[in-house]
């Protein structure tokens, strides 16, 4: 695949998490109060994610203008753009959990 092609594939992953973290991705702090668990961190632990979204953004926009990004998006590529689904599902699957059901 040519590098820009390679860019749009990673640039439309991002925008379909993006879209599902918008969609999905607002109760994630209340619902995981709601579960009671040693290895789901608390609420404001989620705040991370800003700086995370943050630097994917700055990666989708910089490979556009980088060049020295076209060497290494035949192997990125790939891998970005199944994070960014995973990512995406992660938040719909995890938000679709009905929290009044915990610890029946």
């Amino acid at each position: 695949m040519t590098p820009i092609v390679l860019k749009l594939c990673n640039a439309a992953a991002f925008g379909v998490s993006m879209l599902f973290n918008g969609m999905a991705g607002k109760g994630i702090r209340d619902l995981s109060a709601a579960y009671d668990h040693v290895a789901l961190p608390a609420g404001p632990a989620f705040g991370i994610w800003g700086i995370i979204f943050t630097w994917e953004f700055v990666f989708v926009v910089a490979q556009f203008f980088v060049s020295g990004f076209d060497e290494i998006l035949s192997t990125l590529t790939l891998w970005f753009c199944i994070s960014q689904l995973m990512q995406g599902l992660w938040v719909v699957i995890f938000t679709k959990t009905d929290p009044n059901l915990v610890g029946d």
